[in-house]
C-alpha cells in the first residue's frame, strides 16, 4: 500500500508523515486551504484529518476577500488559529540544492533573490539564459 493510499483512510493513516505542499498560487490562503480545509481530508495533502467548521468558514471568508491588505490580515489570524490548534508538527524545512551553469545562466535564487515559496524559484520568466555566453564558453 502506498502512502497516498494509507492517508486516504483514517484507519491506515500513519501517525507521522512528511508532507510537502507547494501553493497553487503565491498566497498563504492556498496552502492553508489545501492543507487544513475539511475538503482535503482523505487526500495526500492532509494526514491530520482536521474537520473544523470554524476554520473552513475563516479560510473561505479570507479567500473571498478582495482587498489584499484585509485578506492578508485574515490569513494571519488563521495561521494563529492553526498554531493554537496544533494539528501538525512543524519540525523542519525542506532544503534544496540545485546545480546550474553560472557562466551563461542567471538564476536569481543563486544570488540571494530566492522566492520563499516551494517551486517558485523555477518560474522561467525570472531565469535568463545567454546563448552567446554559452557559445563563447564552447569556443563557437
Amino acid at each position: 500500500m502506498s502512502i497516498v493510499e494509507e492517508m486516504a483512510n483514517i484507519e491506515t493513516s500513519p501517525n507521522v508523515v512528511g508532507v510537502f505542499v507547494g501553493p497553487h498560487y503565491p498566497e498563504a490562503g492556498s496552502l492553508l486551504e489545501s492543507r487544513y480545509k475539511s475538503a482535503s481530508v482523505a487526500t495526500w495533502e492532509q494526514n491530520e484529518w482536521l474537520q473544523d467548521e470554524k476554520f473552513d468558514a475563516m479560510i473561505e471568508d479570507a479567500i473571498a476577500t478582495v482587498d489584499q491588505e484585509e485578506r492578508f490580515a485574515k490569513y494571519g489570524k488563521i495561521q494563529h488559529y492553526i498554531v493554537d490548534l496544533c494539528p501538525s508538527l512543524f519540525l523542519f524545512d525542506q532544503m534544496e540544492k540545485h546545480g546550474y551553469q553560472a557562466t551563461y545562466i542567471d538564476f536569481p535564487a543563486s544570488s540571494g533573490e530566492a522566492i520563499p515559496i516551494m517551486g517558485y524559484n523555477f518560474a522561467a520568466r525570472f531565469i535568463k539564459v545567454y546563448p552567446e555566453k554559452r557559445a563563447e564558453l564552447l569556443n563557437k
